[in-house]
């Protein structure tokens, strides 16, 4: 899960820098536009940080009620929500998938090899 997420903020990284003027600086400090219903899903960071211009989590109010949602069931939504992050992703592999870790798997090469 949380490889996934590092390849999704560099991605958007990435992204982002190739569409900002190259005189923009101020970008490389900015984080990573991300929906909320994503932000919520952020789990705590890895040991080794997130990668540049990873989104700060949402405000304690809006994440309160993450507290006490299973570890599997955010990795579970995080697995779909990801999807809507490209839109030429094969959404009926992902359905057919067998494990929430298989879904996750699929995306991370996906998004290693794009």
């Amino acid at each position: 899960e949380q490889q996934l997420w590092a390849e999704v903020i560099r991605c958007l990284y990435l992204s982002r820098k190739l569409h900002t003027p190259t005189n923009s600086s101020d970008a490389d400090a900015e984080p990573v536009p991300l929906p909320d219903e994503l932000k919520l899903l952020l789990p705590p960071a890895p040991d080794s940080g997130w990668p540049q211009a990873a989104p700060s989590p949402l405000q304690p109010a809006a994440s309160t009620w993450m507290a006490s949602f299973p570890a599997i069931r955010r990795a579970q939504r995080f697995s779909y929500l990801v999807a809507s992050l490209v839109p030429e992703m094969d959404r009926q592999v992902l359905l057919d998938a067998r494990s929430t870790r298989a879904r996750l798997e699929i995306e991370l090469t996906i998004f290693t090899t794009a």
